[in-house]
């Protein structure tokens, strides 16, 4: 939804960190579905590789969590470098 945005700020060098917590799901919409009683339906995601989008618009930094103990020293990684960066977090889409 924010290719437009993403482009700029690599087009820029704008010092922008992002940090996407990809969990593969609308998570928020299924929440507001799930409270009104609606049943879940079309909210799984099947999400690209945001780290190769990144790569592929030029940016120069970009970083991909798994696991809990890399987030900390990844983002102070991450907010050392003057440039854009995009630091994804795989989460998992049931919490």
């Amino acid at each position: 939804m924010m290719m437009g945005d993403l482009m700029t700020i690599i087009q820029y060098k704008l010092p922008v960190k992002i940090i996407v917590f990809n969990n593969r799901t609308l998570g928020m919409v299924k929440l507001e579905m799930e409270v009104a009683g609606i049943p879940d339906l079309e909210t799984e995601m099947m999400n690209p590789d945001f780290t190769k989008i990144a790569e592929a618009m030029g940016m120069a930094w970009n970083l991909l969590f798994y696991d809990p103990g890399e987030v900390k020293p990844g983002l102070e990684k991450a907010f050392l470098q003057e440039g854009p960066v995009l630091v994804t977090i795989q989460t998992d889409p049931n919490a």
